[in-house]
């Protein structure tokens, strides 16, 4: 029986694998970004909806990607900075509406993997706001940080 182990842990090939298989794996460690910007809102005129979801751009990316993936993959798709790419939630009011909610903060945008944003969903939503110029960048309240200067002042 010992001798039997090389065998069994010999590797296979991918034809071997059933393509159900295949294609349920795909779906468990990928999801699909849906990233809405302020175009995208403005030329959409139906009074019920604030956008068309099927018609804004969308990405398939790892769940075990981070915020940073997405920037990257965003530059290199639409032509923005990242830089000056600042991403939000979205909320589901009352009223059944959908919004842009709460801003996602610089310091949860390197360690935050987006499969904690789409609480195990497929698909995540995100809205994009793109500043102007890299400094127009406006921060929440939580980035914001007070540091106390400190000038020594020479004795005599």
């Amino acid at each position: 029986r010992a001798s039997a182990i090389p065998d069994l842990f010999a590797p296979f090939p991918e034809s071997d694998i059933s393509s159900h298989l295949t294609d349920w794996f795909n779906e468990t460690t990928s999801m699909v970004v849906r990233i809405v910007t302020e175009k995208d809102m403005t030329k959409h005129k139906q009074q019920s909806e604030l956008l068309v979801w099927h018609d804004v751009f969308s990405l398939k990316v790892s769940k075990t990607a981070c915020l940073d993936d997405i920037k990257a993959r965003v530059s290199s798709s639409l032509g923005i900075p990242p830089e000056r790419q600042r991403y939000w939630t979205w909320s589901r009011r009352r009223n059944r509406t959908i919004r842009p909610y709460i801003p996602i903060s610089k310091s949860d945008e390197k360690k935050l993997f987006l499969v904690n944003l789409a609480k195990n969903a497929a698909e995540l939503k995100l809205f994009l706001e793109v500043s102007k110029a890299p400094n127009e960048i406006r921060q929440s309240e939580e980035d914001n940080m007070t540091i106390p200067i400190f000038t020594p002042i020479d004795e005599k």
